[in-house]
């Protein structure tokens, strides 16, 4: 690596400042907390799916019929998982 974006936009090509940068960075990526949705363990120890089947037959269902596949990657296979639902 021979030069480093610093957060100010700048650039330096300074190893020392270059490893600050990357200890600030990473210091601060691990330190972060992520806020994720509750997951609820029933007592039987079932985990209740923040998806619910009726949002994936939804989607299924809203997808076009003879498309290409476009940037994520679908395919018309969904016709046989549409039948299934």
């Amino acid at each position: 690596m021979t030069a480093l974006r610093r957060p100010d936009g700048t650039t330096s090509s300074s190893r020392r400042v270059m490893e600050k940068v990357i200890y600030d960075f990473y210091s601060e990526l691990f330190d972060s907390h992520v806020h994720l949705p509750p997951c609820h363990l029933r007592e039987d120890g079932y985990v209740i799916p923040s998806v619910l089947p009726s949002e994936i037959r939804h989607a299924i269902k809203s997808v076009k019929s003879r498309t290409a596949p476009g940037p994520d990657r679908k395919t018309n296979i969904w016709r046989i998982y549409r039948q299934l639902l």
